[in-house]
């Protein structure tokens, strides 16, 4: 995972990388295990997430934006 500074509301700086040890596991709830070790974050670029976890975190705040394709979630 990359971290990100915006600067002046148009420029990334890279602040860190963190490693994510749940990438390879299929454990149930493993969105809410990530989010801990990205909570400082306010927005959350994905190329991958499930409908039911993005309401959990939206529900603690995150923002999403997708790197590709539309966002259907009706």
């Amino acid at each position: 995972m990359y971290i990100y500074e915006i600067e002046n509301g148009t420029t990334f700086k890279l602040i860190e990388k963190r490693n994510n040890p749940y990438a390879e596991t299929m454990q149930h709830l493993r969105t809410l295990d990530v989010y801990e070790l990205i909570q400082d974050c306010a927005v959350t670029i994905s190329a991958h997430i499930g409908k039911k976890d993005m309401t959990r975190l939206e529900e603690r705040g995150m923002q999403f934006i997708f790197k590709k394709g539309k966002l259907n979630r009706h």
